[in-house]
């Protein structure tokens, strides 16, 4: 089938269509300083490292001029969705105005510290590239009441929301609107990472509660993003290491399963997509994860014994957002990339549901002509004719 648009070719593949080509999904690049060295500077943001200044919380609607310089960044580097909403950087990833937003409340030369919306609090640093939490909002279930959430129906929030959707969405392009994770948005808004893995057992009912909030939050928001007309919603929960799951197959299914099929319910009733970010062996809950109704999957990064030959055949209606490559691809000789991007585009590609997406990102060593390289490679590997 010959496509037109990143809109159109989205929509092919996750109805398992033969493509002309594969689509590439970027998961990002290492910092704002990689992306300057590689990325010509017209295609760029203003607010690419985006740190609002102090005291703001930052939403409202692109210009135009701003929305056609996301457009031409995506034809630079392949990209094949678009986050929607202002702050929704594409160079990084996700954000928009279904994520918790953050402030700077401290700046120093190398770095600032960031207030999120739920009173969390980290460092972040810039030369070296390293993030680190500083203070978290709950240790106890009382705490859980006294946060004060943003109000996710208030129209400033969705400011020119919905016209940058539809912006982008008349000019071909995939529109991704993001929320924030259940498991990983507790431990990235609320709560210290290990004292909350200690209280999914030890105190279950100060987690339950507050994912009660922490998801009625984010399936309002989803819904704000779905009546504004975005045709995916993603979110991230890293649920594992390169070993193995984080937590039990009986914590996920009892804490996280249900939220994760309620915004696949809702996501699905208004005919968009779920796509569901999670690094790490996540092999014991596959299962449960795609009969929670979610649509596409990545980056299933094989040295976490992801095998992608495994899932397409157990899950033939799951999108792999992946390539059955590791994290380690852009570290190796240009053959080397060669070779394994072909094997994976043979293997996986050429079927439909399937998008080529590298693990972790352009990583910090990347020189331009490597890049060049990587990116010709890639296009001939996936089928993309040079523009």
């Amino acid at each position: 089938m010959a496509t037109v648009t990143n809109r159109e070719r989205m929509r092919a593949t996750l109805a398992g269509e033969i493509l002309d080509y594969v689509p590439n999904w970027l998961i990002g690049f290492f910092n704002a300083a990689t992306v300057r060295r590689l990325v010509p500077v017209e295609l760029l943001p203003a607010d690419l490292n985006y740190y609002p200044e102090v005291g703001t919380y930052g939403f409202g609607a692109h210009l135009p001029a701003e929305l056609d310089r996301i457009i031409a960044y995506n034809r630079y580097v392949d990209q094949v969705a678009t986050g929607a909403g202002w702050g929704a950087n594409f160079c990084f990833g996700h954000a928009g105005p279904g994520e918790f937003n953050s402030r700077v409340v401290e700046r120093t030369a190398d770095g600032c510290v960031i207030e999120y919306e739920t009173g969390a609090r980290e460092r972040h640093n810039f030369s070296p590239q390293f993030t680190h939490p500083v203070s978290r909002p709950v240790q106890t279930i009382d705490d859980v009441d006294r946060i004060v959430l943003p109000d996710p129906d208030d129209p400033a929030r969705w400011a020119g929301f919905a016209s940058d959707v539809a912006y982008l969405k008349a000019r071909g392009e995939y529109t991704v609107g993001w929320v924030n994770g259940f498991f990983s948005g507790c431990h990235y808004f609320f709560c210290d990472y290990q004292d909350f893995l200690a209280d999914l057992l030890l105190e279950p009912a100060m987690i339950e509660h507050l994912l009660a909030r922490l998801g009625a939050w984010n399936l309002g928001a989803a819904r704000h993003m779905l009546e504004a007309g975005v045709d995916c919603i993603g979110f991230c929960d890293d649920l594992g290491s390169s070993a193995s799951l984080l937590i039990s197959p009986a914590l996920y299914r009892r804490f996280f399963l249900p939220w994760h099929a309620a915004l696949a319910d809702l996501v699905h009733s208004w005919g968009g997509a779920l796509h569901m970010h999670s690094h790490g062996n996540i092999n014991p809950i596959l299962d449960q994860v795609v009969g929670a109704g979610i649509d596409m999957l990545n980056p299933l990064d094989p040295t976490d014994g992801i095998d992608l030959a495994d899932i397409r055949q157990r899950y033939p209606k799951l999108t792999l957002v992946g390539g059955g490559i590791d994290k380690f691809i852009y570290d190796g000789p240009l053959d080397e990339i060669e070779g394994r991007l072909r094997r994976s585009v043979a293997l996986y590609g050429r079927g439909g549901r399937f998008v080529l997406m590298d693990p972790s990102g352009i990583v910090e060593n990347t020189d331009i002509a490597r890049y060049a390289a990587i990116r010709r490679i890639s296009r001939r590997e996936r089928g993309q004719p040079e523009e």
